[in-house]
């Protein structure tokens, strides 16, 4: 379980046009590291950058502790890989959505942000990606934004959320 004492420091990414970070807590002891074996090959997490399912993803109820990176490959791209920290081979890459963007309205974002007490200047939405092989020369790569991940930065805590409004597609090309 995430100590919610740890101390917060600069992530060193933007993500939403912000910049993730919190006072520092003097008595906090220094973070370790986690370091992971996945297909993007060996990733390591500080304390810093792991966020616990509060509402877990859908298929995956059992797992709990993610780490939260910019996707390997595409450092300057708002995209981020949410990597399990319990399962090596589980790792879901994720489109960070700009604070106004066009995908998902801004009164769909306050509700699920008031609801579970999110601050917008602490808050990330995460549309996870998937990517098929529609031809041999050609890949489609889809959002789901009808159940898009809400991250509290500030409390390292993230739900997933199925949005009532069935406007939103599961398969959003991007």
């Amino acid at each position: 379980m995430l100590n919610d004492s740890l101390a917060k420091v600069e992530l060193g990414t933007t993500l939403l046009g912000m910049t993730m970070t919190t006072e520092e807590t003097p008595s906090a002891p220094e973070p370790e590291n986690y370091l992971i074996e996945s297909r993007y090959g060996t990733l390591t997490f500080r304390a810093d950058q792991m966020i616990e399912m509060q509402k877990p993803i859908l298929g995956f109820q059992e797992l709990k502790q993610f780490g939260m990176i910019p996707l390997p490959g595409f450092p300057d791209r708002n995209l981020v890989l949410l990597q399990s920290l319990e399962e090596a081979h589980v790792s879901f890459p994720c489109l960070a959505l700009d604070k106004v963007n066009t995908m998902i309205g801004e009164d769909d974002i306050a509700s699920v942000y008031k609801y579970y007490g999110i601050k917008p200047e602490d808050g990330v939405v995460l549309c996870i990606l998937t990517v098929r092989h529609e031809s041999k020369d050609n890949l489609e790569v889809t959002a789901n934004l009808r159940a898009p991940v809400f991250v509290d930065t500030l409390r390292r805590q993230a739900w997933q959320v199925i949005l009532n409004n069935q406007s939103y597609p599961i398969r959003h090309a991007v």
